[in-house]
């Protein structure tokens, strides 16, 4: 693990004990990154809407003499590759609007890359694998995600239980999120998933697992998220996109890894779950097949 994520994952456990305006500084230090490595201190402060020395007490609670101690740790992991991100999304934003078609398929295409290449060049294969061994040795597997990631969570539970069995997802059908959550205990781990603005029902079943023993995996977009002092492990998401919504593609890009490691982990045990799956849904005429 780089220097800067120890820092970075360490003030996102240490956030639930600050005080407001001291969260709301590290909120804005996990979101930005980059500034902290070519910003001044009292620039970043005025950028975050914070006095000068609150900022200085960031890098003390982080274990720093000084802030220039603290910012060095940012400078040499960021300036190659956050910067490039924060640049492209910046260019992206001052495009004129996109009136033609073309200009719009040339943001997405580029907001929908830039992600991609975020994802794969910032999140550690190592991490990935391990999270996913973590479901794959897990007694049960619940997937949780409310608003915008419900339908991950679908489609990570969708393709996985075909897998293995044990897999359940939390979705609160009729309102009930209780009875989805009751089973969950130690030797089971759940997947949780929320994107900015996140779901108060997502943090609350989260904690619910974590108290109750669960491992927790959360899947989200900032060190920032709610989920992050709750989860046993953190897979960062990049969400940027030009337009007003956010882009999901990395997202659907991670739950894909994850599950190739599934499988790739399981051998012929997942291969024979998932010729029996198919099979029974061919029996079940599930699928559609050309008329004679």
């Amino acid at each position: 693990m780089s220097e800067r994520r120890s820092v970075t994952e360490q003030l996102a456990r240490s956030l639930p004990e600050l005080s407001p305006q001291l969260r709301k500084t590290v909120r804005y230090v996990l979101d930005h990154p980059g500034d902290v490595a070519t910003l001044s201190m009292r620039k970043l402060a005025a950028e975050a809407g914070v006095p000068p020395a609150t900022t200085a007490r960031v890098a003390q609670a982080a274990g720093f003499a000084s802030w220039e101690e603290f910012r060095e740790v940012f400078r040499s992991s960021v300036r190659s590759s956050e910067s490039r991100y924060s640049r492209r999304a910046a260019s992206l934003q001052h495009q004129p609007s996109a009136k033609s078609a073309h200009r719009l398929w040339r943001s997405m295409r580029d907001a929908a890359m830039a992600n991609l290449e975020q994802l794969f060049d910032n999140a550690h294969a190592d991490e990935v694998a391990a999270a996913a061994d973590a479901l794959a040795s897990a007694r049960k597997v619940y997937v949780l995600g409310m608003l915008s990631s419900s339908f991950f969570a679908g489609y990570l539970h969708y393709v996985a239980q075909m897998t293995r069995p044990g897999w359940h997802v939390i979705d609160g059908a009729g309102g009930a999120l209780a009875d989805d959550a009751i089973a969950i205990g130690r030797g089971d781990a759940l997947v949780s998933m929320a994107f900015s603005t996140y779901s108060r029902a997502t943090v609350a079943v989260t904690r619910h697992a974590r108290d109750q023993g669960a491992t927790v995996i959360a899947i989200t977009d900032s060190l920032a998220s709610p989920l992050v002092p709750l989860a046993s492990r953190t897979l960062l998401v990049p969400t940027g996109s030009p337009l007003f919504f956010e882009s999901y593609v990395a997202a659907a890009a991670l739950i894909e890894v994850i599950i190739a490691r599934l499988v790739s982990r399981a051998g012929k045990n997942a291969v024979r779950q998932i010729e029996q799956v198919d099979r029974l849904r061919y029996e079940l005429g599930e699928y559609w097949e050309q008329p004679d």
